[in-house]
């Protein structure tokens, strides 16, 4: 289907009211769409995102508001003020102005919403009672049903929390207590100062026994050792008392000429040893020099492997005979 041309009358009555008016009153009166508007609009450059610009309420049309809202609905209200009936509704609900239908609740009906809403879903009351959702919150709104409440905690329930925040998980002492999870979060770090895990205090025997015990055993049964949550506990206070392995100095020119010149007939094992260096820093300084995905080193490295299981065969040749 073509798309339907814009007439200069169009174009005039388009620049005239889409600042003003916004694209749905451009887009009605001239029987287009509004995506169609926009678009044309964004093409000739004009102002504005298409909505109706923000218009505060005159006293004369919140009386109008409260008069009539409550009767016609929003529909009717917007249409008489030239505004958008959503606009309407927000104006309405800050004034705390409600429809004539949903005011009509009986006594019987406002004490289910006042016994069940803050245990059972607004669905579930509206189903018992024959209405939607929306009308039940709006009810609940109106009667202050809404407002976030805190249960106190009990002696009780802060004596359970104490004795069990250690062995138990958050989420499992929530549902012992019928609680959110932030809730006993907020209660045990803010109210009562406990951390599940609390920072262990270093000796001077402890760090005796770290001295002793690293890069000797692994870091994992030295934290066992020492009563420890984690690992990385142990290798900090390893690098402050300077027990970690120091590192090598950065690579000098020196260096880097001889990793060019012979990295292509030596491996890197034996190029470690010649630098004093480890094997995965050859390979980290080849891959910066561009050395690496080399077919020459690959044949280089597979002939050394070859020759080094050959020597460690004749060995246990030699050992059996």
């Amino acid at each position: 289907m073509p798309m339907k041309r814009w007439t200069q009358n169009e174009e005039e009555f388009l620049r005239r009211n889409y600042s003003l008016k916004g694209s749905r009153y451009v887009a009605s009166a001239l029987g287009r769409t509004r995506a169609s508007v926009l678009r044309h609009a964004l093409s000739l450059g004009l102002d504005g995102t298409g909505n109706l610009p923000y218009r505060p309420f005159s006293p004369r049309e919140v009386i109008f508001l409260k008069t009539h809202y409550p009767l016609k609905g929003s529909a009717y209200v917007a249409a008489k003020l030239g505004r958008s009936p959503k606009s309407i509704r927000l104006k309405a609900r800050a004034l705390r102005v409600e429809r004539q239908s949903l005011l009509r609740w009986s006594p019987s009906e406002i004490e289910i919403v006042k016994r069940w809403y803050n245990k059972k879903r607004p669905s579930q009351i509206a189903r018992r009672l024959g209405r939607t959702t929306s009308a039940v919150c709006v009810r609940a709104r109106m009667l202050g049903l809404c407002r976030h409440r805190i249960r106190a905690w009990t002696d009780a329930e802060e004596r359970f929390l104490r004795e069990n925040f250690r062995t138990m998980r958050y989420k499992q002492i929530a549902e012992r207590l019928g609680r959110t999870v932030g809730s006993v979060t907020g209660k045990l770090h803010v109210g009562l100062k406990l951390k599940k895990w609390s920072k262990h205090r270093w000796t001077a025997a402890d760090k005796r026994k770290l001295a002793y015990w690293y890069r000797k055993l692994p870091t994992q049964l030295v934290a066992a050792k020492l009563d420890l949550k984690s690992r990385e506990a142990v290798r900090r206070m390893a690098h402050f008392l300077k027990l970690t392995k120091p590192q090598p100095p950065p690579y000098s020119k020196r260096n880097k000429e001889f990793l060019r010149k012979h990295y292509q007939t030596m491996t890197n094992p034996e190029l470690a040893r010649r630098l004093n260096r480890s094997v995965g820093s050859i390979e980290a300084m080849a891959k910066k020099l561009g050395l690496t995905r080399n077919p020459l080193k690959t044949k280089i490295y597979h002939a050394s492997l070859r020759r080094d299981n050959a020597g460690k065969f004749r060995k246990q040749v030699n050992h059996r005979s």
